[in-house]
């Protein structure tokens, strides 16, 4: 079975883990991108000249109704089509959008009138926006409509596996993993081939979705340890591509809830000699601890759980962060790894 190839579009599809935005010459790239928007070119340009800083906002380990908007696909390797398949696939996902804000119900009936049209980019979208409405959610993926759409995605991510031709992209693996594991759901084959995916092209990916696809693994190891034991070795070479992404970039140009997503997912990984478990749990840990006194009460509650996980399930990698931290950062250790504090009332 063949399935049509992501097109280069953007599309509105929100996520709820984190958000924060993009650097403006990330943007103005992007934007740049597509023809239709020289206006938001013009505008970015000139943004960039006055050196404005990004407005951002921020969510870790909660919800949050307005997180990841406007995920850009832009650039995934599909050739440009002229045959039309573009644009039918906008109006999908237009539709499905517009049958979410109703009810999941009748995003399911969009999905099961366009389920053989659908590619990746709506496929995403309708998990994703299935996840948010958590409730309904869960019953929704009872029906007959949600189980097609998990056969069809992991049959798209075991071809890309094989292909490497655009047909799941590794920015829709980081939307269908969360949105999976937000439902609880975790197919061992999807999952599978989701990581090797994604692994392989975590570059084209945006930060936040790095953390939101490396947290859905965490909650996999967390929900369904017996799963996540037999994909050790995904797991693994997420870690490693997590790492490797991470660290093209200096950690203190990340904001806080990224890192804090990077630590508490690392905290929930089995016990592993990982070089990049160690990169990554000692290096967020280092640059959290220079922000500590700026911190939220709720933010150092999931780093003091981060670090109450890693004492009693990585003995070592904990004794290596903290022989690691500077004596002036002594104070963050002695509070991180207290108990988590509540709030007064």
């Amino acid at each position: 079975m063949t399935y049509p190839k992501v097109e280069p579009y953007k599309i509105d599809v929100k996520n709820t883990f984190l958000q924060f935005s993009t650097p403006k010459e990330e943007q103005v790239r992007r934007a740049a991108s597509c023809p239709p928007r020289h206006c938001l070119t013009h505008r970015l340009r000139e943004d960039c000249r006055k050196n404005d800083e990004d407005t951002v906002s921020t969510a870790a380990s909660v919800r949050e109704e307005d997180a990841l908007t406007n995920s850009d696909l832009s650039e995934l390797g599909a050739p440009l089509r002229r045959d039309g398949e573009d644009s039918a696939q906008k109006k999908i996902n237009k539709e499905l959008m517009t049958a979410a804000k109703r009810h999941t119900s009748k995003l399911l009936e969009v999905v099961s009138k366009h389920m053989s049209q659908m590619n990746a980019v709506n496929l995403a979208t309708a998990f994703h926006r299935i996840a948010r409405n958590q409730d309904m959610g869960m019953k929704a993926t009872q029906s007959t409509v949600f189980k097609s759409m998990l056969e069809i995605v992991e049959d798209m991510a075991l071809h890309e596996q094989e292909h490497f031709d655009g047909r799941m992209p590794a920015k829709c693996c980081t939307i269908i993993a969360w949105s999976c594991a937000s439902l609880h759901i975790f197919p061992p084959n999807l999952f599978s081939s989701m990581a090797k995916v994604a692994a392989r092209d975590l570059t084209r990916c945006e930060t936040f979705e790095v953390t939101n696809l490396l947290w859905a693994f965490a909650q996999l190891q967390k929900l369904r340890p017996e799963t996540a034991l037999h994909l050790s070795e995904e797991l693994l070479q997420l870690l490693d591509a997590v790492a490797a992404t991470l660290s093209r970039q200096p950690l203190r140009n990340l904001k806080a809830t990224v890192l804090i997503s990077a630590l508490v997912s690392v905290a929930n990984f089995p016990r592993s000699r990982s070089l990049a478990s160690q990169w990554l749990f000692t290096n967020t840990s280092q640059e959290l601890a220079l922000r500590w006194p700026e911190l939220s009460l709720e933010n150092k509650n999931q780093i003091t759980l981060a670090f109450q996980l890693t004492k009693a399930k990585h003995v070592q990698l904990y004794q290596t962060v903290v022989t690691s931290l500077n004596p002036d950062m002594s104070a963050f250790v002695c509070q991180a790894t207290r108990r988590p504090k509540t709030r007064a009332r």
